[in-house]
């Protein structure tokens, strides 16, 4: 979104936006669609978002077309890419074929569109290193201990934040909780 934000007031050759003119690259209904679809509809545990064009329209609060609109803004800006999501169904005609076998037929439907965000530098950002979740699904310690295949966790980080937890324990203890 901090990466939107600043197509919302430069122009595609870096130069900010005249004057008079009302926004950048991104209009702000545009702006608007990246957010409900980041907020209101990426799973940020499994990274899924394919909702239809009518729920985040209606999310963004602006039309079918102008969320058409901004989907191809997005994707010119590279902020997000997309492809659509099919189902494929077997239909059966009427009669046979010349070797007396009934008629079928595959039929492609499109069920929605599948939306990846792109994220221009990996490792300035700001997803965490530990699972997703709240708070209260796991405690101080398990933070502590590296998860197999994840990164051990930075020394100093593991101190603080061990310390962190136990005055956390030592206040809810005092205040009777």
């Amino acid at each position: 979104m901090m990466r939107a934000r600043g197509f919302l007031h430069r122009m595609k050759d870096g130069s900010e936006k005249p004057k008079g003119k009302a926004y950048g690259e991104l209009s702000a209904k545009f702006y608007a669609v990246l957010g409900a679809l980041l907020y209101g509809f990426h799973n940020a545990g499994s990274g899924a978002c394919f909702p239809s064009y009518e729920k985040v329209a209606e999310y963004a609060d602006c039309s079918r077309s102008t969320f058409y609109e901004a989907i191809r803004a997005l994707e010119d800006l590279k902020l997000l890419t997309w492809e659509n999501r099919i189902v494929r169904v077997t239909v059966s005609g009427e009669g046979v074929d010349l070797f007396g076998h009934p008629n079928r037929r595959e039929r492609v439907f499109r069920t929605s569109n599948a939306y990846t965000f792109n994220d221009s530098n990996p490792r300035a950002s700001s997803k965490s290193e530990t699972q997703s979740g709240t708070a209260d699904q796991e405690s101080f310690s398990s933070l502590a201990t590296p998860v197999p295949g994840e990164k051990p966790v930075d020394p100093g980080l593991d101190a603080a934040l061990m310390r962190l937890g136990s005055a956390i324990r030592t206040g809810a203890s005092r205040a009777g909780l």
